[in-house]
């Protein structure tokens, strides 16, 4: 490249002294070398510093800038790498993904009210958990199938509920037509890689665990295998409580929600089977944001139904992968907030609480007038990407709470 600098300012050097009588002439030509030498050393640091974009598996650029992981695709599948710096495997971009090969689910969501009884055992005990990592197509708006990584075939994966003391002996099976390696990693575990280590388990086979729950608090557990953002980005997400000694306060009815996003080839509303965009992910620019896995899981009959009078706790927790979730429920105010899902201390009167990517938080609240309240994430413009529901309370109406002036 400097030869190459060299050369072009010796040509114009040459030019420029036979033009020492034409000065309108000289500027023209110390014009032009000033262009081309600034167009010389952008294209030199181009070559020097290859784009994140354009650095895939193969290239010479690739295998020294980064690393380059060969991972082992299932059937039906082909793809290639980003080249990254983190400590697990680069990103999995999807060229390809046959919807074919895998399960269809006609409803992906997780149900908000599917949530264990409270624990009213006062010694610990020893808790089996079986779940199953599952790959499956499902709907992520009318007609716009996705293909999900899921823990237990929804998103997001199921409520676990424990006892502090507890041991837990946790079995996860990969579902044999799973296209990767999948694990757990739960939030709750103390230990190295929260498990994941543990259980990362090939299709077909399956892998058990234990740990005892040292700690109470509301813990976010997602797959961990290969890269992780993936994994998560995909669905294999949930929650675990460990229930502190003495239970938590009694509460008329508990919800189960989870923030996550989506990343996708096409745009937001596409009406056609979506990819999975690795690139958008590394990029942080999901095109959908939504609660329990798809657009509307939260509406309808998947809305959240109370009665005025009830006391409600909500367990919402934050997927991401990159996303800070600011809560809220339009026309309430949360009675007491557990921030980040801190069992021991609570705030009071609380309009918005923010969850954290991989946090959670408790809420509770009670019901003192009838209507459709909506959920959001705060960041209003990510109701128009999916992220809202309805709370739907019946019940008599009481005027001196809520009500129009007739003038």
């Amino acid at each position: 490249m400097s030869k190459l600098l060299t050369k072009i300012k010796t040509t114009v050097s040459a030019s420029l002294n036979t033009l020492n009588n034409h000065p309108q002439s000289r500027l023209i030509y110390t014009s032009i070398f000033i262009l081309i030498t600034a167009l010389v050393y952008g294209l030199a640091s181009g070559i020097n510093t290859p784009s994140q974009q354009t650095m895939t598996m193969g290239s010479s650029a690739a295998t020294t800038m980064g690393k380059s992981m060969t991972m082992n695709m299932g059937k039906g599948m082909k793809g290639m790498h980003m080249i990254t710096f983190g400590p697990g495997d680069s990103y999995h971009v999807h060229k390809k993904a046959d919807p074919a090969l895998f399960e269809k689910v006609s409803d992906i969501s997780k149900d908000a009210s599917d949530i264990p009884q409270p624990i009213n055992r006062t010694h610990p005990e020893t808790v089996e958990i079986n779940l199953v990592a599952k790959e499956v197509l499902a709907d992520i708006a009318a007609v716009t199938p996705f293909h999900y990584w899921t823990f237990n075939g929804t998103v997001p994966g199921p409520f676990i509920r424990v006892r502090v003391g507890d041991t837990i002996k946790l079995s996860l099976t990969n579902d044999k037509s799973s296209s990767h390696d999948h694990s757990i990693d739960l939030h709750a575990v103390t230990g190295p890689g929260g498990g994941a280590a543990l259980t990362e388990v090939e299709p077909g086979k399956t892998k058990t665990m234990q740990f005892k729950a040292l700690q109470p608090g509301l813990f976010v557990y997602h797959c961990a295998a290969g890269n992780a953002p993936t994994h998560i980005a995909l669905g294999m997400y949930g929650l675990i409580l460990v229930e502190p000694e003495q239970g938590l306060p009694a509460v008329d009815k508990e919800f189960y929600l989870m923030q996550g996003e989506l990343y996708t080839k096409g745009m937001l509303g596409d009406r056609k089977y979506q990819e999975f965009d690795g690139f958008k992910m590394i990029e942080e620019r999901p095109e959908y944001i939504v609660f329990n896995g798809r657009v509307f899981s939260l509406v309808d009959n998947g809305g959240l139904k109370a009665k005025v009078g009830d006391t409600i706790r909500l367990f919402v927790g934050n997927g991401g992968v990159s996303k800070i979730s600011s809560f809220h429920i339009i026309g309430e105010i949360f009675d007491k907030v557990y921030p980040e899902a801190a069992i021991g201390q609570t705030l009071e009167n609380v309009q918005t609480t923010l969850i954290p990517n991989g946090g959670a938080t408790m809420v509770e609240l009670k019901l003192d007038y009838p209507g459709n309240y909506v959920l959001v994430d705060h960041a209003l413009t990510r109701v128009d990407r999916g992220a809202w529901g309805l709370l739907s309370v019946s019940g008599d109406k009481d005027n001196s709470i809520y009500s129009a002036l007739v003038e």
